[in-house]
């Protein structure tokens, strides 16, 4: 999903109703699962959790598989962002050994790309290199760029953990190309966003400013729960700014 998330709702809900009066048990059970993901995605991750493993246990009852699949990788999502590291790597986990039985290859892609997250969040950057490379990899290869384009802002996030600002920078500025290619404001959202945390890392405070009010801009117009941590970002680089202006650092963006 890349829309507008407080519209999402409203359409995950109302099908979700329809499917229950239908009788529809996977209809039902993929608009809990698209529900949990709107959730997720405006920041209430308890209801997020919930929902998800609400979702596994319809499709659980009907013994379908991919479904049961879905719900523990987003499960396991919402519990990467809440912090519990173990529990998420136990889940996404489960979610590839699903997928790779199921044959599903491209699956298997976004369940290694969330485990190179949480091997990335708990600090074991190498097997977190190769678990993102991985997915990265599949994904140009499967033709998902939507996939590639979040797996790359990934990789860039683990480069500026690890490497630094340059480095980082170059591989968002891919990501924020391949999202713009393909109309995916989110992602050109986070792209912008880690571009912005590396010209700060490097002084450039009008470029970070620069970047970070796009990707604000994006934020707000999806209602997602990133708004808020983007916004705090660009006040404290609007103080940079205003108290020396002179540290501004590099070039003027271009216009």
């Amino acid at each position: 999903m890349t829309g507008d998330y407080q519209d999402a709702r409203q359409l995950a809900q109302r099908a979700h109703d329809l499917y229950h009066t239908l009788d529809n048990r996977l209809g039902q059970a993929n608009a809990v699962l698209d529900l949990c993901r709107v959730q997720r995605r405006t920041g209430d991750y308890l209801e997020a959790g919930k929902l998800a493993q609400r979702a596994y246990d319809l499709y659980h009852t009907f013994g379908y598989r991919l479904g049961q699949a879905n719900a523990l990788l987003d499960l396991g999502w919402v519990r990467r962002l809440t912090g519990d590291y173990l529990e998420a790597g136990e889940l996404a986990q489960r979610a590839y050994d699903l997928y790779h039985t199921l044959g599903n290859r491209q699956n298997e892609a976004w369940a290694l790309l969330e485990l190179g997250q949480v091997n990335r969040d708990t600090r074991d950057y190498a097997t977190a290199a190769d678990l993102l490379e991985r997915s990265r990899a599949r994904f140009h290869e499967l033709g998902d760029r939507k996939g590639e384009a979040e797996a790359l802002t990934a990789a860039s996030d683990l480069q500026a953990a690890t490497i630094g600002p340059e480095l980082a920078l170059a591989t968002y500025q891919q990501a924020l190309t391949l999202a713009r290619q393909i109309h995916s404001p989110l992602d050109q959202a986070h792209a912008l966003e880690g571009i912005a945390s590396c010209h700060s890392a490097l002084h450039h405070h009008r470029e970070a400013v620069q970047s970070l009010r796009e990707a604000i801009v994006l934020y707000q117009r999806l209602g997602v729960a990133e708004t808020a941590r983007a916004t705090d970002h660009l006040k404290q680089l609007e103080a940079v700014l205003h108290e020396s202006p002179h540290r501004g650092g590099g070039k003027e963006p271009q216009r």
